[in-house]
């Protein structure tokens, strides 16, 4: 099963530009951020598991599909040991110490291989958390990086103090998610961060410190997000390299300030038999960089729902970002353990996820909603008449039922209106109106904002960019509503 990525709130700290940390101490440069992420080997509580054992079981079954995959291909088993290690492996549970590799790419407490300064390696795939500071800690990273590239006697420092002072502003709207949307409908503070930052590097290349030549710099790559629609992230395209750089990405469990706008909502809505329906899903998988901020957070049915194939959180992580991740992680792996070329060397890594279908209509639910409290109103006033003037559920049933000679009325009027709420016998009609009226509203921006579907496609580029091999995966998922009344509105969530 994949992962589920469970979250904690990190602490907040602001960022001042170079000319505020400058001060009259001369204090030139902010401390390089520290990208370190929790050790997880002896936690009490791990990854959303209650203990460390079933933690362990839940990577043991993953580490075990993994391996089955690699007997399966055995072009790649030479990363990780022999044919037999794995097949054995996959009959006793014991992993040869030769596997220590596959460990690394799923997070399962490995040591770490050393990664050059600057680059995203194999630590992006253990467990991300919630995190408000994703993109002004990646600009402040590669600002230290960048000046330790500089001659210290240099004075070009001024011009990337400044560049960093730009890069800094649009990170910040980034973390911030505030007046992302440009007038093309793209998201244009990231563009903008990855100029400045390569301007940075390009800077400190034109006086360059001498302990510094020669060694590669980091490729940064920034995801492209396509905008937003009514606070949905609608799209994302992102591409990696073995020297990529990108942002910590982030979880988007729990409550937190990154929360998107349709969340306060949305998040009221249970199925029938009170399950949560609604994940918040990143379209950029948050191992690969993806924040979890609105331009990146899709409505998606949870896996929790409970709706069998309908769960498109779980099928959007088994069908292209379990993929995804482990194309990119492989490409990690060889650049770190800088093995041999192979034919089968993945060099490039395209990933695009677009959400489609605004609007659905589901004009069965919509008109039992829309239509029952102003039924109710009526049917109350009548009951008024007979000196029942604020009715409980169960007296409000009763009249309905007398009055119609049967439960027809009662069950094709107003059964689901009342359902819908968990209304109990002894609450007062008049105390439940306003909230399935809220219930409505739930309905209303479910019809708006929640996308038909998913449309997806990978491109894992092996070889060498002269003679590529490219592999492709085209699909999508469908996020349909259900067309159901009997949908709850949780009053409590």
């Amino acid at each position: 099963m994949p992962h589920k990525h469970h979250s904690r709130s990190s602490g907040q700290r602001s960022h001042r530009s170079v000319a505020d940390n400058a001060g009259r101490n001369g204090v030139s440069a902010p401390a390089v951020a520290q990208l370190k992420l929790p050790d997880f080997t002896n936690s009490e509580k791990v990854a959303g598991f209650t203990n460390t054992n079933a933690y362990k079981t839940q990577l043991n079954e993953e580490q075990k599909r993994v391996y089955k995959s690699l007997a399966e291909d055995p072009q790649y088993n030479y990363q990780f040991g022999s044919r037999q290690d794995v097949i054995s492996y996959l009959s006793t549970g014991t992993p040869a110490p030769v596997k220590t590799a596959i460990a690394r790419v799923r997070g399962l407490g490995a040591p770490q291989p050393f990664t050059p300064e600057g680059y995203s390696g194999i630590d992006n795939f253990k467990p991300t958390e919630q995190h408000h500071l994703n993109w002004t800690e990646y600009v402040e990273l590669h600002y230290g990086l960048a000046l330790k590239r500089l001659n210290p006697a240099s004075d070009k420092k001024t011009v990337i103090d400044h560049l960093y002072n730009e890069a800094l502003k649009a990170a910040t709207e980034l973390d911030e998610a505030t007046r992302l949307v440009s007038s093309s409908g793209l998201i244009s503070a990231n563009s903008t961060v990855a100029v400045y930052v390569k301007g940075m590097y390009d800077t400190a290349k034109l006086d360059e410190n001498p302990a510094a030549s020669g060694s590669p710099v980091p490729d940064i790559q920034v995801a492209k997000f396509l905008g937003q629609y009514m606070g949905v992230g609608i799209g994302v395209e992102a591409s990696f390299t073995p020297y990529s750089s990108f942002p910590q990405g982030s979880g988007a469990g729990g409550e937190s300030h990154a929360n998107p706008p349709w969340y306060p909502l949305l998040k009221h809505r249970y199925t029938a038999t009170n399950k949560y329906l609604y994940a918040r899903g990143h379209l950029l998988n948050d191992h690969l960089g993806g924040p979890a901020r609105p331009y990146n957070l899709v409505p998606l049915i949870s896996n929790a729902s409970g709706l069998g194939s309908t769960r498109v959180n779980e099928a959007h992580e088994a069908l292209i970002e379990a993929d995804a991740k482990e194309a990119v992680a492989s490409m990690f792996q060889r650049r770190d353990k800088q093995l041999s070329p192979s034919p089968h060397d993945i060099f490039r890594v395209d990933y695009k996820v677009t959400a489609r279908g605004f609007g659905q209509r589901r004009d069965k639910g919509f008109e039992q909603f829309h239509l029952a409290p102003l039924k109710i109103k009526k049917v109350t006033a009548e009951l008024s008449q007979t000196g029942n003037a604020d009715p409980t559920v169960a007296e409000f049933k009763a009249f309905v039922k007398a009055k119609s000679g049967g439960t027809d009325l009662w069950m094709n009027d107003f059964q689901s209106a009342f359902r819908s709420i968990d209304a109990e016998d002894h609450e007062k009609v008049s105390a439940l109106l306003p909230l399935m009226q809220k219930n409505l509203e739930v309905w209303e921006q479910e019809d708006t904002i929640v996308p038909r579907e998913l449309q997806y496609e990978l491109r894992i580029h092996q070889g060498s960019s002269l003679q590529p091999n490219i592999k492709t995966i085209q699909d999508s998922i469908e996020n349909k509503l259900p067309d159901d009344p009997r949908m709850k509105y949780q009053r409590n969530a």
